[in-house]
């Protein structure tokens, strides 16, 4: 059965076990794809990669997750939040985009010309902090809505239908019949419903699930529902009568219901681990630690997957794919981790840009 649980009033272990696996999953999300684009379509090496990139679709939604979980359980000030989370925000941005846009100029990637614009567009896994801003932004507005249980289940089930069901359905039978899929498109967007759109409902259902305890046979039926979701996101080609292109870019999304079933269950899983909830104060000060280098190692990651290519001509296409992404995936993991450790003990850049 599903009960309640008490309020998420400090720093839970599976919420900073959470951060390290999405922030290591991002980093296989991000070697699987550096030559997913190069390769052709349905090659062995195109297939590895969407592989290793369907396994690691959660660990955005994840992210935003453990984000609801923290900012809707706790009280903080529309003046705090601004002026130190948003602000926090956009000084890492500005300091990374300038970092990338000059690493670029330095190692002939891109010219001067180009500097200034790269700067201000930022580099492709920066678009998560205008996002997460947007967010940030909303908490004042979306407290009031889980204040109420009432409110916060019915939040819950209108973005679950506007957000992930509908749009999924009108993909799946635009697959067999695009007029309809058309027609039944434009009647949703004629409803300009946008509230509950977007990555709004993972940051909800954080703080949602943050706050049930999931045991008995609803435990098994969530885990069955999971496996479903990835099994989809791994070979929706096979059941869908599409290309395998078209299969990976729609059913890899995050906005899709498969990646949300997986991304949810990895949530409730890691939430009602007794283990974790168990652990003894040395690990727990140790993934605490390792939680707050997250946020760094992710700002960081890319131009360490970009500078082992440049520098030591290591890639995915080095070798066996099958072994490349997750070897070039954890090497990049340790040294984003020690690089973010580094700047962690940095006066003014430890407050600031990490």
């Amino acid at each position: 059965m599903i009960e309640r649980a008490n309020k998420v009033a400090k720093r839970e272990p599976y919420l900073d076990c959470l951060r390290i696996m999405a922030t290591f999953a991002v980093i296989i999300l991000h070697t699987a794809s550096q030559y997913w684009y190069a390769v052709e379509v349905g090659t062995y090496e195109w297939r590895v990669f969407s592989f290793y990139d369907g396994m690691v679709r959660w660990a955005v939604p994840v992210f935003v997750m453990i984000s609801g979980a923290l900012f809707l359980g706790r009280n903080i000030s529309i003046d705090k939040l601004l002026k130190k989370n948003v602000a926090r925000i956009v000084a890492a941005f500005v300091f990374w985009s300038a970092l990338y846009a000059v690493v670029n100029v330095i190692t002939g990637r891109s010219g001067l010309k180009n500097a200034l614009r790269e700067f201000v567009e930022g580099p492709t896994h920066l678009w998560f902090l205008f996002m997460i801003t947007g967010l940030y932004i909303l908490v004042p507005l979306l407290k009031k809505i889980v204040a109420n249980d009432e409110t916060t289940k019915y939040f819950v089930l209108i973005s679950l239908i506007f957000t992930f069901v509908l749009p999924y359905a009108i993909s799946i039978l635009s697959l067999y019949s695009e007029k309809l899929g058309s027609i039944a498109s434009g009647i949703i967007k004629s409803m300009d419903f946008y509230f509950t759109l977007g990555y709004v409902s993972y940051f909800v259902y954080g703080y949602y699930f943050s706050r049930i305890n999931v045991n008995g046979k609803k435990k098994l039926l969530v885990c069955l529902l999971g496996i479903a979701g990835l099994f989809v996101t791994l070979f929706a080609y096979v059941i869908f009568p599409v290309s395998e292109k078209y299969a990976a870019s729609v059913f890899h999304a995050n906005m899709t219901v498969n990646v949300m079933l997986v991304s949810v269950v990895i949530f409730i899983f890691f939430k009602n681990s007794k283990k974790l909830s168990n652990m003894n104060n040395n690990v727990a000060n140790l993934l605490k630690i390792l939680s707050e280098y997250s946020f760094g190692a992710y700002l960081v990651h890319a131009m360490v997957i970009t500078q082992l290519n440049h520098i030591l001509g290591l890639n995915t296409l080095s070798f066996n794919p099958a072994l490349s992404v997750p070897v070039i995936g954890i090497i990049v993991f340790v040294i984003s981790y020690v690089i973010s450790g580094i700047l962690h003990h940095i006066p003014v850049l430890n407050r600031y840009i990490v």
